[in-house]
């Protein structure tokens, strides 16, 4: 029975690092994955952006067709006043959509760190269980010794 206990405790020993080996393995996994689905949201982020830019940029040329529209209506020349409306609101537009499309892409920024962030958090967590494997193999292979080197202590006794 005693010439067990060494034994349990290097399987002991093996299974730490075999769990420590694979926890670092799923965290770095789920990390993986919360990186691929941040660089879909990125993606996202812009594309949506730029769909709303050309929505903004269709309802500045319905403005300004209306604008000049109502001008002719009017019996207006097209020039002077209504072309300084029509220029504010084209220039209003135009501002309305870069801002459209700096907010995409601040958003999909913020994605994009946050998948790098997740990344060096997945190669940590790898190593951080490579560490702990490396660590857990090293206590537990001492432990084991130990416990054999009180083992063959007694035995000696025993004999002398």
């Amino acid at each position: 029975m005693a010439v067990a206990i060494p034994f349990m405790m290097y399987a002991g020993a093996a299974v730490a690092v075999f769990s420590s080996i694979k926890q670092g393995q799923a965290a770095s996994a789920a990390a993986n994955f919360n990186a691929a689905i941040a660089q879909q949201d990125a993606a996202q982020a812009r594309s949506d952006a730029l769909a709303q830019s050309i929505q903004i940029q269709r309802d500045n040329v319905l403005r300004i067709g209306s604008i000049r529209a109502a001008a002719g209506a009017g019996g207006g020349t097209g020039a002077g006043s209504v072309l300084d409306v029509a220029a504010d609101v084209a220039a209003q537009g135009e501002l309305e959509r870069q801002w459209a499309l700096y907010q995409g892409e601040s958003r999909a920024r913020g994605y994009k760190n946050t998948a790098t962030l997740d990344l060096a958090q997945g190669k940590a967590a790898k190593q951080a269980g490579y560490v702990s494997a490396a660590g857990a193999a090293l206590g537990g292979l001492g432990a084991g010794l130990q416990a054999q080197d009180r083992l063959d202590t007694a035995k000696l006794r025993r004999v002398g």
